[in-house]
């Protein structure tokens, strides 16, 4: 994906589902340059920010809302960006993107 696309994508992340979403920041941290968390296969250390990434590829809408309601509405994660903005575990685009995403209040 060129970087002009990447940035235009990134500007319009805004839901999961029904549920209204905002990026707090894009990572551009490789999957596989992080660091593995023993026991857990879908999830790995940002050794740049320190905090745990969550691999949203294979999940659905509602299995990425239940995991940002479980992590007070904001957490990290890889996951694919469709061209409507909206967040998915399910392969569209070239490759994933990486992030923090939220729960919007309003």
């Amino acid at each position: 994906m060129s970087t002009q696309n990447l940035k235009k994508l990134q500007k319009i992340a805004k839901k999961v589902g029904e549920l209204k979403v905002r990026n707090l920041f894009w990572c551009d941290v490789e999957w596989e340059e992080m660091q593995e968390v023993e026991g857990k296969e879908n999830v790995r250390k940002c050794e740049q920010c320190q905090e745990f990434v969550y691999d949203l590829r294979g999940l659905t809408d509602e299995q990425i809302k239940s995991f940002l309601i479980e992590y007070q509405g904001q957490m990290c994660g890889q996951f694919w960006l469709r061209s409507d903005g909206t967040v998915t575990g399910k392969a569209c685009g070239e490759q994933p993107l990486r992030g923090r995403i939220a729960i919007t209040r309003d």
